[in-house]
């Protein structure tokens, strides 16, 4: 977080252990609950510095913008199914049960306001309403219930204060407390998932987000392999992030299979449009106008383990990427056609013992499977207007891979709000001039027809 980005998109892979019963029972939501928990506090962390903004000004009418009120700035959870987050999104009643479990770290908005009625959620964040949002019939949250509950950590509230004004002092603190980073968009397929932020000034112009999930592990359908892709609308402009963990192993046809899966994941990625006249919305994963596709994808060395920790030893990139599979299926064509992929500077992420800087096998443990390294991790990019800045590796040691980060700038195209209203005001300034002659015309021609009847 020493310099900020607009928009962080994040992709894991076996977030829970691939075993039968992961796969094949219900999905264990716990550490993606987790994960989500530790970016939102590392992400909204009040030392970062200010980003550097290239995006269109904000709305300049008097209108409430995106950073005083944003309701529809909650974490929205999207699932498979097309969920289209709109400005106006309405806010659904509390839960008691869950007011009484969720934490202050949860509330990620509040406005300053003297007729605070309810406590409403929007998925996993709590609000309050104000004027200008509509009541429902559900019976309001009974602040007495809160009390016993509440701890002595906030020194920000004074002591002598009732619980109840302390439940209000700390669910309408001021604007510039709000997140700065809210989520858009997260999603998880068994052991494969992906959490999408964006500032909080970019998430009035974030619109059209769908998810679409492909499995690719056991029968060819289950989500132990396979992607999840989010389509999401940025201004005017599409992206498309496809998050992948593919078929593994060094074996002869490894290397094929993991190229069907490419295949698979561009044929079924599909993202139902909720309008049918709308054509701009783009519906496949080659339809979008920026793509970002990252991941376990799993492509390995076409060289024996002694020659590849040689040339790793030696910090020989240029030898060893002419082993990569990826890099050769990419220049005959065979996948990724006409892609691109930053400057491999680094060591391979693959396999590391666990909690060490040593590729697994080196450190002599009995049983410890050893494996060649290899770059399975990677970040690709199809479309005109992505930029990469960087493109590195973490020595993040705990995972037998090491994790990748890379920086675009993007182009988006934007349309100023000026530009829309100048149009929009002469048109009707003509309508008005035309309502106006046709009553003078009508008002003529009631005449004409008086002056007959007489």
């Amino acid at each position: 977080m020493n310099d900020p980005a607009e928009v962080y998109v994040l992709g894991f892979q076996e977030i829970v252990p691939l075993k039968a019963g992961k796969v094949f029972g219900a999905e264990d939501t716990g550490p993606a609950t987790k994960w989500q928990t530790l970016i939102r506090r590392t992400l909204n962390k009040r030392s970062q510095k200010k980003c550097k903004s290239h995006s269109a000004p904000s709305s300049p009418t008097g209108e409430v913008t995106s950073e005083e009120f944003d309701t529809s700035s909650s974490d929205a959870e999207i699932d498979a199914n097309r969920i289209v987050i709109d400005e106006k999104t309405s806010l659904v009643p509390l839960d008691t049960s869950l007011a009484l479990t969720k934490s202050h770290d949860d509330v990620e908005m509040g406005i300053s306001n003297p007729n605070l009625l309810e406590v409403y959620r929007q998925t996993e964040c709590i609000g309050l309403d104000v004027d200008h949002a509509k009541r429902t019939a559900s019976e309001p949250i009974c602040f007495d219930i809160l009390q016993g509950v509440l701890t002595d950590d906030d020194s920000s509230v004074r002591p002598s204060m009732p619980p109840l004004s302390k439940v209000l002092a700390e669910l309408t603190e001021p604007v510039r407390c709000q997140s700065k980073y809210v989520r858009v968009a997260s999603k998880q397929m068994v052991g494969i998932h992906i959490s999408i932020w964006v500032r909080r000034k970019l998430r009035r112009y974030v619109h059209n987000v769908t998810v679409s999930c492909v499995g690719l592990g056991i029968m060819g359908c289950l989500g132990n392999k396979g992607s999840i892709s989010v389509s999401m609308m940025l201004h005017e402009t599409s992206f498309c992030f496809v998050c992948t963990h593919l078929t593994s192993g060094e074996k002869e046809g490894a290397q094929s299979r993991r190229n069907s899966d490419v295949a698979e994941v561009l044929k079924r990625t599909y993202f139902p449009s909720a309008k049918l006249v709308d054509t701009n919305i783009p519906n496949t994963i080659w339809g979008h106008d920026r793509i970002i596709w990252f991941g376990d994808l799993n492509y390995r060395l076409n060289t024996v383990d002694s020659e590849a920790r040689f040339l790793v030893a030696r910090e020989d990139w240029t030898a060893l990427l002419q082993k990569d599979q990826l890099r050769k299926e990419m220049q005959k064509g065979g996948v990724f056609h006409g892609w691109h992929e930053g400057v491999v500077a680094f060591a391979p992420t693959y396999k590391y013992a666990i909690d060490s800087s040593c590729y697994a096998g080196e450190g002599g443990k009995h049983g410890e499977k050893r494996r060649t390294p290899a770059w399975c991790d990677r970040i690709l990019w199809h479309g005109k207007g992505l930029k990469q800045l960087s493109y590195r590796r973490e020595e993040l040691t705990l995972s037998d891979h090491r994790p990748l980060i890379a920086v675009f700038n993007a182009e988006v195209e934007a349309v100023h709000d000026c530009k829309i209203r100048k149009p929009l005001n002469l048109k009707t300034a003509k309508m008005e001039i035309e309502e106006i002659l046709a009553r003078d015309e009508l008002c003529k021609m009631i005449k004409n027809c008086q002056y007959v009847e007489r």
